[in-house]
């Protein structure tokens, strides 16, 4: 009697079902490795990085925050600053073209060419007891500005004196500074001015005397019998003078 076969495979058909495993097992790994390996390519291709050209615009005077402030000496006539290409040893590598304003107004534009260090000298006309806002543009694809205020100071008016009791006489001692100017001399009662000095001779309080610039001047005012004291006033420019030693 022949036994029938229960739940046994043959060999043939084991093998068969192990090799579509493994064929589908290789399948998955290799397309999860394509595609971890295009989205690798892509985020890389994606992330290429692009240097850009470099860009410096810089000035000795004027500065990018605005705060600097130049108080420029009496008799100054004119303010001149630098505009550069460069800061320290960086160079820019774009031309810079550049624009200048004083007070609003434009002046002439300018360049400043790159592949070397390049300045730009600027010359600015100033006046006495006047304020200046100049303002400085570069720009090439960047725009930077640079800015500054700058004033003269008013000529140095200052007049002094000193009076000194020599007994018999007053001696008024008056001088200058950098500018000259006119002064008028109030005498008390009882003072009369020199004769033998020509700045004085034939003349009454007040005294009008004109000084010049850096000049100092003595005269001298005798005593009388009806002098009893008292200064002598001097008055620039409808200020009194007061004091000041001679030291």
């Amino acid at each position: 009697m022949q036994e029938k076969e229960h739940g046994t495979a043959k060999p043939g058909r084991q093998r068969w079902i192990v090799y579509t495993v493994l064929c589908s097992v290789l399948a998955v790994i290799a397309a999860f490795t394509w595609s971890a390996s295009a989205k690798y390519r892509k985020e890389t291709d994606n992330n290429i990085e692009v240097k850009a050209d470099t860009f410096y615009f810089t000035s000795d005077y004027l500065t990018a925050d605005g705060t600097a402030r130049y108080e420029l000496s009496p008799g100054t006539t004119e303010f001149q600053f630098e505009l550069r290409n460069y800061d320290g040893l960086l160079v820019s590598e774009l031309d810079i073209q550049y624009t200048v304003s004083v007070n609003g107004v434009d002046r002439e534009p300018g360049n400043l060419i790159n592949g070397s260090k390049n300045t730009a000298v600027v010359t600015v006309d100033v006046a006495p007891e006047t304020e200046y806002n100049i303002v400085a543009t570069g720009k090439n694809g960047y725009e930077k500005t640079l800015s500054a205020t700058v004033t003269v100071l008013p000529p140095d008016t200052n007049i002094y004196k000193n009076t000194l009791d020599e007994g018999e006489y007053l001696l008024l001692t008056v001088w200058t500074e950098s500018v000259g100017g006119d002064v008028q001399i109030e005498l008390p009662d009882g003072l009369i001015p020199d004769a033998t000095d020509d700045d004085l001779e034939g003349k009454t309080s007040p005294i009008d005397l004109a000084l010049g610039a850096y000049q100092s001047r003595s005269y001298r005012f005798f005593k009388t019998g009806g002098y009893t004291g008292g200064e002598i006033k001097v008055t620039h420019n409808s200020n009194e003078l007061a004091e000041t030693s001679l030291d």
